[in-house]
C-alpha cells in the first residue's frame, strides 16, 4: 500500500493519493473475514516511499530518493504508527514490510551524516528494527528478498542475518525459463525454509492486461515452485491509482 493508507496524527500521509481511511480497511477486513478470507497488508517500511517525500513535512526522515532513513528515531516513530494502524484494522498474524528496490540505500542523507556504512549490516540492522516494532503488536514478517541478494552478492553467510520469524518472498515477473526460478528458489531456501514467491499478473506494462506474458512467465514459476515445495504464492497486479495534484 506505500503511503495509501490513514495514520493516525499523519494527514500528510497519503494526503490527495486516494488513500484507505481506517473505516474502509476495517470494512475490507470485515469482509473478507465473513467469507472464510484473510486480508494480509502489503505495506512499505523502507523504500518505495516517493509519494510520501512530496511533503517537507517527511525530509528529515529521506535518505534518497523513496528510502527512509535508517537509524533515524523519527522514521520508527513512523513506522510504529504504520503497524499501530494496521492492528487496529486487520485481524491477520501475517503483514508483509517491503523493503524491495532501495538500491540507493545509505547513499544519501545517512552517507551524509554517518559516512559510508556497509549496506548489508545497515539494512540488516534496519529490518531487525522493524522485527522488534512488528512484535510489539503481534505481527510476523514477510519481505521481499532482492535487497539480500542485491548487497550480499555471493556471500554464503547471508542466513546468519535472516530472522527466524521473517518469510523471505522471492518475486519475479520476468524470468521464463524453469531452471532459473528453480536455482533462484534454492538460494532462498539455503537461508530460510520459510520462503514464498510472487510472480505477477501483468496488468502495469499498459491500457490492457498482457496475458500473454503473465502465462510465459507464471507457468514455469509454478511449475518450479510445485517442484520445491513453495507453497505460499502471490500473484501480483497493479490497479492504477490517481493521483490529485493541488
Amino acid at each position: 500500500m506505500e503511503d495509501v493508507y490513514e495514520i493516525d496524527e499523519e494527514p500528510y500521509f497519503g494526503h490527495l493519493r486516494g488513500r484507505y481511511s481506517k473505516a474502509e480497511l476495517k470494512e475490507i477486513n470485515a469482509y473478507a473475514k465473513s467469507a472464510g478470507m484473510n486480508v494480509l497488508p502489503c505495506i512499505q517500511t523502507l523504500a518505495h516511499l516517493h509519494g510520501m517525500f512530496r511533503w517537507r513535512q517527511y525530509a528529515a526522515i529521506r535518505d534518497t530518493d523513496d528510502i527512509l532513513l535508517i537509524d533515524e528515531p523519527k522514521t520508527y516513530t513512523l513506522i510504529d504508527k504504520m503497524f499501530a494502524t494496521l492492528r487496529e484494522c486487520f485481524d491477520c498474524k501475517t503483514i508483509n514490510i517491503g523493503m524491495d528496490e532501495a538500491w540507493n540505500v545509505g547513499l544519501g542523507a545517512y552517507k551524509n551524516k554517518h559516512g559510508f556504512t556497509n549496506r548489508l549490516d545497515l539494512m540488516f540492522r534496519h529490518l531487525s528494527k522493524v522485527i522488534t516494532i512488528a512484535e510489539k503488536y503481534s505481527f510476523d514478517c514477510m519481505m521481499w528478498s532482492d535487497m539480500f541478494f542485491n548487497l550480499a552478492g555471493e556471500k554464503d553467510d547471508i542466513a546468519k542475518y535472516v530472522p527466524d520469524n521473517v518469510t523471505l518472498c522471492y518475486w519475479d515477473y520476468y524470468t521464463t525459463s524453469e531452471e532459473k526460478y528453480c536455482e533462484n528458489i534454492e538460494k532462498h531456501l539455503r537461508i530460510t525454509p520459510r520462503t514464498a514467491f510472487a510472480g505477477g499478473a501483468w496488468t502495469w506494462a499498459g491500457f490492457t492486461p498482457q496475458n500473454g506474458w503473465t502465462i510465459k512467465s507464471m507457468r514455469p514459476a509454478m511449475s518450479a515452485c510445485r517442484k520445491y515445495g513453495v507453497k505460499d504464492v502471490i500473484i501480483t497486479l497493479s490497479e492504477k491509482h490517481l493521483s490529485i495534484e493541488g
